[in-house]
C-alpha cells in the first residue's frame, strides 16, 4: 500500500520518461538517480573532515604500533581507546554516505517496480541467477552499477 502510493507520487515526477522505450527511460532514471546520490554525498559528507579523521587515525595507529614494539601496555590501552573514539567519529561521517542512497532508493525504486513489469531488456548472454531477459529493477541495477 505504502509502496504503491510512493510509486504514484514518483510516477508524476518521472512520467515524462514514459515516452521512451522502457530500457531507455530506466537508463535515464538510473543516471539521474546516480548523479543525485553523488551530488548529495558531495554536499553532506565533508571530504576534508573525513581526510583529517583518517590522518589522525593513522597517527594513532603508528603510536600504537610503537607502543606494541616497546611492550608498553598502558600506552597501548590509551592509544586503543583513542583509536576507537576516532573510528566511531569516522563511522558517523561515513554512515551519512550510506543513508542517502537507501533513502532515495526507498523513494524512487518502487516506481520502476510498478511501472515496468516483465522484461524490459534482452541481453545477448545470460547472467547467472537472472537470465538474459531483464526486468526493470535488474536493468536499473545493471545501469546504476555501470554509472557508478
Amino acid at each position: 500500500m505504502v509502496l504503491e502510493q510512493i510509486a504514484g507520487i514518483t510516477g508524476i515526477l518521472f512520467s515524462p520518461l514514459a515516452i521512451f522505450a522502457p530500457y531507455i527511460s530506466i537508463t535515464i532514471f538510473a543516471l539521474i538517480l546516480s548523479g543525485s546520490i553523488y551530488g548529495l554525498n558531495r554536499i553532506v559528507v565533508k571530504r576534508e573532515v573525513v581526510l583529517s579523521i583518517k590522518s589522525r587515525l593513522e597517527e594513532v595507529r603508528e603510536k600504537l604500533t610503537a607502543a606494541q614494539k616497546d611492550n608498553k601496555k598502558d600506552e597501548m590501552q590509551k592509544h586503543m581507546q583513542e583509536m576507537m573514539k576516532i573510528n566511531s567519529e569516522y563511522m558517523k561521517h561515513s554512515s551519512k554516505a550510506m543513508i542517502i542512497p537507501l533513502a532515495l532508493a526507498f523513494l524512487f525504486l518502487p516506481w520502476i517496480t510498478y511501472t515496468y513489469t516483465g522484461a524490459v531488456a534482452q541481453l545477448p548472454f545470460a547472467l547467472p541467477y537472472v537470465g538474459a531477459a531483464l526486468t526493470g529493477i535488474y536493468w536499473y541495477i545493471l545501469v546504476a552499477l555501470a554509472a557508478g
